[in-house]
């Protein structure tokens, strides 16, 4: 008997933008199908399609927009974030899971109460220690799991009281261990010790 594959709707910068972004979810998404394929079956609202520097290794659903008469890609504020391509793809895909990657204010819009979505919603965000608005903690509470970018962000989200700390985890971004190694000691170590003042006397 065949499995049901889980079907993931990810809502993020194309998988084929030159962007660090985009370069996470290539990374993310592109080793689970690798490691677990047969289980899986992605699509992804891709914010910012315009820049091709990757073939996506799923369906892609660029956002709204259009060119100028030099080419230049123009998108439509409406949609930036993909407020109108996810609505329209929901019901077409039916996701499991809905995956959104991004900064907080940029995935408010997806953050439905659960009672009013079929899908469990995952939120990858990022947050820096600025000021948090407090409008959006209760959004943001309506995600069934919250991950932020380090450590000090996931001390950062405790620290503001309207988030639910039960929900919030943290997972470093991935690279890619095939074009990026670490340095040795000598070519990146750089000594924390001051340098030693000499004085010349005359």
């Amino acid at each position: 008997m065949d499995r049901k594959k889980t079907k993931i709707l990810i809502v993020s910068e194309s998988p084929s933008a030159p962007t660090g972004m985009g370069e996470v979810v290539r990374l993310i998404f592109g080793t689970l199908l690798d490691r677990y394929g047969g289980h899986y079956d992605l699509h992804q609202v891709g914010l910012f399609h315009a820049y091709s520097v990757a073939t996506p290794m799923w369906p892609l659903y660029p956002t709204k927009g259009a060119t100028d008469k030099a080419g230049t890609p123009l998108f439509l504020i409406a949609d930036v974030n993909g407020e109108i391509t996810f609505r329209e793809l929901l019901p077409k895909i039916r996701p499991d899971i809905v995956f959104a990657f991004n900064d907080t204010h940029r995935v408010l819009h997806l953050c439905w109460p659960p009672d009013d979505r079929k899908h469990k919603l995952i939120l990858y965000v990022n947050l820096d220690g600025f000021p948090f608005p407090p409008h959006q903690g209760p959004l943001l509470n309506q995600a069934d799991l919250l991950f932020t970018m380090s450590e000090f962000s996931s001390r950062v989200a405790a620290s503001i009281p309207a988030l639910r700390h039960r929900k919030i985890q943290n997972m470093y971004s991935p690279a890619d261990i095939t074009r990026f190694k670490p340095t040795t000691e000598p070519e990146g170590y750089v000594s924390a010790r001051p340098a030693r003042c000499h004085r010349h006397v005359d």
